[in-house]
């Protein structure tokens, strides 16, 4: 799984040509963008090289069956879905570590918990409740018009629901609420569209980090599995068999390792390390202390149905030569 997790890497930043092709597509090969281009296509190569030279010397993957996969790779390019924001998007995220990449998550959804409220399901609400109002307000007037002329008459005088008769001004009061409370919500709703519009790039830019995070997180669980370090098994145990138990099990190595590289930690028998005193690190800690937790829980969930498992249906050994020989008490009676 890690010599996976180490082509998959190589043959992503080796195929630098389509990267290159496509940067330049987008914004243009003159000016500031087009040094920002080869900048950034001159930091990624060095990625490779050192990708490759560690892959070549330590023999973890054939080098010819690398070789014939970079070539599949490069010769098969690289189109993108993404607009000029998204590439740059994309191209930015490549060199932030995980604590980097953490933070900017972080950064950005406060800034997407900035945008209105959707009220979109209480806007269908408020027009469907309108609607019902205005047709109880028509109901009752045309019960209004069906009246004898004198009280007619004393309709014309005003039009305020509190000169109306009872049932009148109270749907008349209704609708105008209504209408009121549409009208405020589909306000709402147009500056929150506003603000959307003005704030389009968050939504793309925390979308591909929670991408790279989660690309992260999957591929250090792989090579922690692999490797299986002391300290990991001495917090977490075995890896376990099932398919959800192992994927807990990799999450929670993954934090592990990425909380270790993140705060230095050598300690070589303790996972975290000792308490921290630092409030950015404490949190860190704990997340990585819920996950241990997560995969404790899950293991101890197993264990329980395990031994609630009914005797009928827990396998039984096979009966010997001389028991299936020996005669029933019917075949024995003859």
């Amino acid at each position: 799984m890690a010599q996976a997790a180490f082509e998959v890497n190589f043959l992503t930043e080796d195929n630098l040509p389509s990267y290159h092709h496509q940067l330049l597509a987008s914004f243009g090969r003159d000016g500031a963008w087009r040094t920002w281009s080869h900048r950034w296509t001159a930091e990624e190569g060095r990625h490779a090289v050192v990708l490759r030279d560690y892959l070549l010397v330590t023999r973890n993957i054939d080098p010819v069956a690398l070789e014939r996969g970079r070539m599949a790779t490069v010769q098969q390019g690289w189109m993108p879905d993404k607009t000029a924001l998204g590439l740059m998007a994309y191209a930015d995220l490549q060199r932030l570590s995980t604590k980097e990449l953490r933070a900017e998550r972080d950064r950005l959804r406060r800034q997407l918990n900035e945008a209105p409220r959707d009220r979109g399901r209480e806007l269908a609400r408020a027009a469907a409740h309108r609607q019902q109002a205005e047709q109880v307000l028509a109901a009752h007037q045309q019960a209004a018009d069906r009246l004898p002329p004198g009280m007619l008459r004393w309709l014309g005088r005003s039009d305020q629901p509190a000169r109306m008769p009872g049932g009148l001004a109270v749907a008349t009061q209704q609708a105008n609420r209504a209408h009121d409370r549409e009208r405020e919500l589909r306000q709402h709703q147009q500056r929150r569209d506003g603000w959307l519009e003005a704030n389009a790039h968050l939504g793309p830019t925390y979308r591909e980090v929670a991408r790279a995070l989660a690309w992260q997180q999957r591929a250090t669980g792989l090579a922690v599995e692999v490797d299986r370090p002391g300290y990991v098994l001495e917090a977490l145990g075995p890896v376990p068999a099932s398919t959800r138990g192992r994927r807990a099990w990799r999450q929670a190595a993954a934090e592990i390792e990425q909380y270790r590289r993140t705060y230095h930690i050598t300690d070589p028998d303790r996972a975290l390390g000792p308490e921290p005193r630092d409030p950015a690190q404490r949190a860190d800690r704990q997340r990585a202390r819920t996950a241990i937790d997560r995969v404790h829980a899950k293991q101890r969930a197993t264990d329980r149905s395990r031994d609630a498992q009914p005797t009928s249906e827990r396998p039984t050994q096979p009966r010997s030569h001389e028991q299936r020989g020996r005669p029933g008490p019917e075949r024995a009676a003859g």
